[in-house]
């Protein structure tokens, strides 16, 4: 089975008066003995059914963390997540073991494209560090020369005002 078949859209079941008020997040069954949605009536909110389930996808939807978890799992009836908390070096690794294998893939439709996307990313933050790394021994030189024209000057300065006390001490004498 396909898994683009497989899925549905998803039909949302609101609380009775969420326009109203924002603090009703959720859904409650309806209780009261007036209520329209309860009764059924057309043209008011729907109630939740077992008819608005979702088709299964394949037989066994599983989460992957690992490649280890890859080696267990069976092409046939396994149905493959990647799992969010992966970063993206682990995710290309990941992509091309089930690229190799067959594996079904449920969180991307195209693997060879995702893959280039987590590279080039991957090369971008590179490139930004080393850019980042390079202005930053930029502005330490700068600030260590600014500091060292700071002292010359105040040493100039000091050897001035030494020059001027001695001519004073020369004149007063």
């Amino acid at each position: 089975m396909r898994v683009k078949e497989a899925v549905r859209k998803k039909v949302r079941f609101y609380r009775e008066e969420v326009n109203k008020k924002k603090s009703l997040v959720g859904w409650r069954k309806p209780k009261g003995i007036h209520n329209k949605s309860r009764l059924r009536k057309q043209r008011h909110s729907l109630l939740p059914k077992i008819g608005y389930a979702g088709a299964k996808v394949g037989k066994n939807l599983i989460y992957v963390m690992t490649i280890n978890d890859l080696n267990k799992l069976n092409k046939e009836n396994d149905v493959i997540i990647l799992s969010g908390k992966l970063g993206m070096k682990k995710r290309i690794i990941m992509l091309e073991e089930i690229k190799k294998n067959g594996f079904i893939l449920y969180n991307y439709r195209d693997l060879g494209v995702k893959k280039k996307e987590l590279e080039e990313k991957i090369n971008k933050r590179k490139n930004e560090n080393k850019q980042k790394q390079e202005k930053r021994s930029k502005t330490k030189e700068e600030l260590k020369e600014i500091k060292e024209k700071k002292k010359e000057e105040l040493d100039k300065t000091d050897e001035e005002k030494k020059k001027e006390m001695n001519k004073k001490a020369i004149e007063g004498i």
